[in-house]
């Protein structure tokens, strides 16, 4: 194994081995500190650990995560098989950059940024420099790259990417209206769905994130559908934009003479 290989499979054990540590560490923590189990979730065990290992932020995250553990494993023929290759990375990339922008440009603005210091980190690792990582690796690093045409790219992946997102949402609203639904024939200020939080007003957690609750009164005058159809639309095409991005910024670097010359010794 060449020097270079060896800074390669460090970079992806390291951020893989971080990302284990915080996703499945801020989980056990939230087990033993119990506040917000006791005062969200009032107890329900099931009900805190389905939100939180529902999220995109960590599917997306763990997709990731995964992906380096293979590719560290793989290594040698890191980039020739169907897991490790560039155009699945890439797809993953997509997903990952959609989780930094959509938590950093649309939910902090709207729900805030954790308080705990425990919380925070878990959330910049999680929101900002797992994606990060994995987007450079992605871009500058992954060996063993060839030119890919940008319509081929798009044609042969991008479903994969509209799937992951489009079958999510799926999940979501249907979770979400069978929630709905039962908080109607109980109490909907005394269920298992709904907490009061430490300014004393009445939330809930139906839907994972406030642009898929189609039964919200919407925001800034637009109403809850309305708000759903433009964030998918805008996450759609948000995608799009940075999977040609992506893909014609990788046709680039492997031109490079860096690239070139690590590939040359690794072939």
């Amino acid at each position: 194994m060449k020097n270079y290989e060896k800074i390669l499979l460090a970079y992806k054990i390291f951020f893989s081995l971080m990302s284990m540590i915080v996703i499945y560490g801020f989980y056990i923590f939230k087990l033993v500190d119990q506040t917000e189990l006791s005062q969200k979730f009032s107890g329900n065990f099931e009900m805190m650990s389905m939100e939180y290992f529902t999220t995109f932020t960590l599917l997306s995250n763990v997709f990731c995560q995964v992906w380096f553990l293979i590719a560290a494993i793989q290594w040698k023929k890191e980039g020739l098989t169907k897991a490790t290759n560039y155009t699945t990375a890439t797809s993953l990339a997509t997903l990952i950059t959609v989780t930094l922008v959509v938590y950093n440009a649309v939910l902090i603005p709207v729900a805030g940024f954790p308080k705990e210091a425990f919380a925070a980190f878990s959330s910049i690792y999680s929101h900002v420099i797992m994606p990060i990582a994995f987007v450079v690796y992605v871009l500058f690093l992954i060996p063993r790259k060839e030119e890919v045409g940008l319509k081929q790219f798009f044609l042969k992946k991008f479903w994969i990417q509209f799937l992951v997102i489009f079958l999510y949402c799926v999940f979501a609203l249907v979770r979400g209206e069978l929630r709905y639904q039962s908080m109607q024939n109980t109490d909907p200020n005394n269920n298992i769905y709904t907490f009061s939080d430490e300014n004393g007003n009445i939330k809930n957690y139906i839907y994972p994130y406030f642009f898929l609750d189609l039964h919200s009164k919407g925001l800034a005058g637009i109403p809850a559908y309305g708000i759903f159809v433009i964030t998918f639309s805008g996450v759609l095409g948000f995608m799009i934009g940075i999977s040609f991005l992506y893909n014609y910024s990788s046709n680039l670097i492997i031109k490079k003479s860096y690239y070139q010359n690590w590939n040359t010794q690794s072939s």
